[in-house]
């Protein structure tokens, strides 16, 4: 049955009422989520409202995080020419993954800059981010496994172990032995690393078709379940990190994986640790709604959270990339090179096509 005009969205969304006007329970139904899209919409300003009524420290945060985009773009460009030189032959594998981790730190902040333009677009925005963190995670994986390869530090006639007692699950593997230094066991830690890819896009992409359907909502039960199921499956994946870069730190050493990863991490935990400070605050009423002079309220006090939160993911991807890029050397690619062959980490001067190692490319 129709709604009869007249009837404003105060009286047509009570279910009483609208029993009471005849209307099923599928009306009333879809009457109460297209409210909530509309209050959902209502309270995140676009772009042309912010521009004519902007809260005090929008332009200029937005105009140092454009500078600050364009700086990491322009490093973003050069580091990817300088490895993409070693994208073929024995070395392709090993590159593109390098090269992919280089890039998320331009993603994060292009993805956060857009973020500050389209605050509506924040929860698909942070979808794309996270499902690529999960692909670095396996790429830092895949690298170290693939050195370790070189040093011969997996083989079937391998007798040491490596030891299982570490973070974050040291106190509940002490019964364990040790795995041993196997191909076997290093497919069973590439399945770890892959169920947390899955579990991560997974979910996430549930988070999306909430917001979509305009069912989301960041106070339910169900949230609090899905985040403990996807911290539970990260842990799981960076405790098998730990396993192989604390049982072979000594070989991996050469390579900085601790700063390489370090620096990878506290991109992510900075804006994750900001925003979580600010909406704290702003839920205790310490960040006030940004008013215009007729009293009506542009961007609440949680919408200025975001802004700065994006902000800070900007200049954190931004200084981290700038002070981590040299870490990633071309020289790590010399032991994939046929030994007798001079080393040299100049990509100029060498010839990848003439390299003919088979390395295994594992990719999710």
């Amino acid at each position: 049955m129709a709604m009869e005009e007249g009837y404003d969205y105060p009286v047509r969304r009570n279910a009483d009422l609208g029993q009471a006007l005849g209307l099923d329970n599928d009306t009333i139904r879809n009457i109460e989520l297209n409210k909530r899209c509309l209050e959902y919409g209502a309270t995140i300003p676009l772009f042309e409202v912010l521009k004519e009524y902007p809260p005090d420290e929008y332009f200029p945060l937005f105009g140092i995080g454009t500078v600050l985009l364009v700086i990491n773009t322009v490093l973003c460009f050069l580091e990817l020419r300088k490895h993409r030189l070693y994208s073929r032959g024995a070395t392709f594998t090993m590159a593109m993954r390098t090269m992919a981790i280089l890039f998320a730190f331009w993603l994060f902040a292009f993805t956060s800059w857009v973020g500050m333009i389209s605050l509506r677009s924040s929860k698909y925005l942070h979808f794309v981010a996270v499902t690529f963190e999960a692909f670095c995670i396996w790429g830092f994986f895949e690298n170290m496994v693939s050195h370790l390869k070189s040093k011969g530090y997996f083989g079937k006639d391998v007798t040491d172990g490596m030891s299982l007692q570490v973070g974050p699950c040291c106190c509940c593997l002490r019964c364990l032995p040790p795995a041993p230094r196997k191909p076997s066991t290093i497919v069973s830690f590439r399945r770890i690393i892959y169920q947390m890819i899955i579990c991560q896009t997974s979910f996430e992409s549930v988070r999306v078709i909430m917001v979509f359907e305009c069912r989301y909502d960041p106070n339910s039960p169900v949230k609090l379940i899905i985040d403990a199921i996807i911290l539970t499956s990260f842990l799981f994946a960076m405790w098998t990190l730990m396993v192989i870069y604390r049982s072979s730190y000594k070989v991996l050493a050469p390579f900085s994986y601790g700063l390489k990863f370090g620096s990878f991490k506290l991109m992510i935990f900075l804006s994750k640790f900001v925003y979580t400070i600010l909406a704290w605050v702003a839920s205790a009423g310490k960040i006030p709604n940004y008013v215009n002079d007729n009293g009506d309220t542009i961007v609440r006090g949680k919408q200025r959270v975001e802004i700065w939160m994006n902000f800070v993911t900007i200049t954190a991807s931004t200084l981290l990339f700038y002070l981590s890029k040299n870490l990633y050397q071309t020289s790590d690619y010399d032991h994939l090179k046929p030994r007798g062959r001079s080393s040299n980490s100049n990509a100029d001067q060498v010839d990848l096509e003439s390299v003919d190692i088979n390395e295994d490319d594992h990719s999710p």
